[in-house]
C-alpha cells in the first residue's frame, strides 16, 4: 500500500520520541512526516490531547504545543527521567526517575513539579490500569500498586527480576485478570494472576522486549528480535510472527485497534501493521533511535 494512501486511512497522529537526538517525529494523516525540536535524548512521551509532555536525558519535562511545535516550558526533574504516563483526569504527568526510587508528578495546570511518590525500588516501567484507578510501577524485585487518586501505595507484588514491560489483561468490565510481565534480560514473559498475585506460568520468547494487549483484548503482542509475535487471548496460543526490520522495539495501538505501530530503532523508522491482515503495510522514517511512541486521536 502506498504511504500516502495509508496516511489518509489512519485515525491518529503518531508522535515518536527519537531517543538518539533532540526531536520528536510526527506522522500526521495526509501530511509529510515532520519533526518537533525537544531537549536532548527524549526518553518518554505522553499527551493530554492538548499538549505533548516529553521527558528527556537533559533532566527536564518539555511541554510542547503540538499545533505550533512551540516549547511552552521545560520543567526541571531529578536525574535520569525515563518512562512517563498521565493521570486519567489529566492533572498530573508522572515520570519514572532512574536515579532514585521515586516517580515525580508535574501539575499540568501550573507546569510545576508538585508530587513525589516513593517506590519500593528504582522504577523501570509504569502503567495505568484499564479502569483508571491505579498505577503499576515495575522495579527490581517487584511491582508497586499505587492509588491514582491519593498517590499512596496500596500493596506490592514481589517478583524475581526487574519488570521492564507489563501488559494488562482485563475483562469487559475493565477488571484486571492477568499481568504479562517481561523481565529485563529474560527470554520471554511471565504470567501473573492478579487476584492471587502469583505467577502461574511462563512463555518462552527469545529476545523478548515490549508487551501490549490489543484494544479489543483478544490478542497479546510482543516485540522480539526483528519481529512482533501475536498471541491469542486467553489461551496464549501463538498466532503469528510479523517481520519488522532491523529490530522491533516499542508498541502503540491506535484506539480502534485497526493499526499498531512498532518502532524499529536499528533502521531509524517506525512500522505500521494492519492488525486484521497481520502484516506490515508501511515504514516511516524517523530520527535516530526511535523509542517510545503515542497515538493521539
Amino acid at each position: 500500500m502506498p504511504v500516502w494512501l495509508l496516511t489518509m486511512m489512519l485515525a491518529a497522529r503518531i508522535y515518536v520520541a527519537d531517543s538518539g537526538e533532540n526531536k520528536v517525529t510526527v506522522i500526521d494523516p495526509g501530511k509529510p512526516a515532520a519533526a518537533i525540536s525537544v531537549s536532548a535524548f527524549p526518553q518518554g512521551i505522553v499527551s493530554d490531547g492538548r499538549r505533548l509532555y516529553v521527558a528527556s536525558a537533559a533532566n527536564v519535562l518539555d511541554v510542547i504545543d503540538p499545533i505550533t511545535s512551540r516549547l511552552i516550558r521545560s520543567v526541571p526533574l531529578s536525574p535520569k527521567p525515563g518512562c512517563v504516563t498521565i493521570s486519567p483526569d489529566g492533572r498530573y504527568v508522572y515520570v519514572c526517575i532512574g536515579s532514585r526510587p521515586i516517580i515525580e508528578g508535574v501539575d499540568t495546570a501550573s507546569l510545576m513539579r508538585v508530587r513525589t511518590i516513593e517506590t519500593s525500588g528504582v522504577p523501570h516501567s509504569i502503567n495505568v490500569t484499564p479502569d483508571n484507578t491505579r498505577m503499576l510501577i515495575g522495579y527490581p524485585g517487584g511491582i508497586d500498586v499505587i492509588n491514582v487518586r491519593t498517590g499512596e501505595k496500596e500493596f506490592e507484588i514481589p517478583m524475581t527480576g526487574t519488570p521492564a514491560s507489563i501488559a494488562i489483561e482485563s475483562d469487559r468490565h475493565l477488571a484486571i485478570r492477568r499481568l504479562f510481565i517481561h523481565m529485563a534480560g529474560a527470554d520471554g514473559f511471565e504470567i501473573l494472576d492478579y487476584a492471587s498475585r502469583k505467577v502461574t506460568g511462563k512463555v518462552s520468547l527469545p529476545s523478548a522486549n515490549v508487551l501490549a494487549v490489543s484494544p479489543d483484548r483478544r490478542t497479546l503482542w510482543a516485540t522480539a528480535g526483528d519481529s512482533v509475535v501475536v498471541f491469542g487471548l486467553p489461551d496464549l496460543k501463538r498466532l503469528n510472527a510479523i517481520p519488522i526490520g532491523a529490530g522491533a522495539g516499542a508498541i502503540v495501538f491506535e484506539a480502534d485497534g485497526k493499526h499498531v505501530w512498532i518502532s524499529d530503532p536499528g533502521a531509524n523508522s517506525v512500522v505500521n501493521v494492519d492488525t486484521a491482515a497481520d502484516k506490515e503495510v508501511a515504514h516511516f522514517p524517523t530520527g535516530k533511535a526511535p523509542g517510545q511512541m503515542i497515538a493521539v486521536e
